[in-house]
């Protein structure tokens, strides 16, 4: 049985209306704020087990926690491939493979 990611498509939608009626006036189209919603949803949407993280040495631990966001770059049956971030040096990142037994929604 395939387990996949779901997302709250509620909460999706409803960030996507606000954003458009607060930027109307500015020219954003409502696909712009509903790609930003999917997007937030997509940074925001799971955390992954302390356990799991625990096992990656202590260096990694470190730069995973002090991470400020997280994406997935691939999903697989069984895992996803984690990417954290730092907005401010987006180019120090820290790609993973996480089982889909260790995210909490």
């Amino acid at each position: 049985m395939k387990k996949f990611i779901r997302y709250n498509l509620s909460r999706i939608m409803s960030n996507a209306w606000k954003a458009f009626r607060g930027l109307a006036s500015r020219g954003k189209t409502f696909s712009d704020c509903l790609r930003a919603a999917w997007a937030w949803e997509r940074t925001h949407a799971f955390t992954v087990k302390g356990w799991f993280i625990r096992k990656f040495p202590r260096c990694v631990q470190y730069a995973i926690e002090n991470r400020d966001s997280w994406h997935i770059i691939h999903e697989t049956e069984k895992a996803v491939l984690v990417e954290w971030f730092d907005r401010k040096y987006p180019m120090n990142s820290i790609s993973k493979w996480v089982p889909k037994s260790c995210i909490e929604f």
